[in-house]
């Protein structure tokens, strides 16, 4: 994920999976907005993933669904290394 995003909207990405109609993620948002965070988040992946593809439009089907993690069900996310 750029880190200029990362900055600007201070939160953190603890875990991901990319699947192949839609991606979970593991973040943490210290003030700002859920929505704001992955419009940023999902507006970067389509033009990076669409310039790479060399295609165009949404690359997930539906808007994303946030949910509150208060244990470690959801924990399996972070076998995939975040760089």
């Amino acid at each position: 994920m750029n880190k200029k995003y990362i900055e600007v909207f201070n939160y953190e990405i603890l875990g991901y999976l990319v699947m192949e109609n839609h991606h979970h993620i593991i973040l943490r948002t210290m003030g700002e907005a859920l929505s704001k965070v992955m419009q940023r988040i999902n507006t970067e992946f389509a033009r990076t993933y669409n310039r790479e593809n060399k295609r165009t439009g949404h690359v997930f089907e539906k808007r994303h669904k946030g949910i509150l993690v208060k244990d470690d069900s959801y924990l399996w996310i972070r076998k995939v290394p975040v760089t």
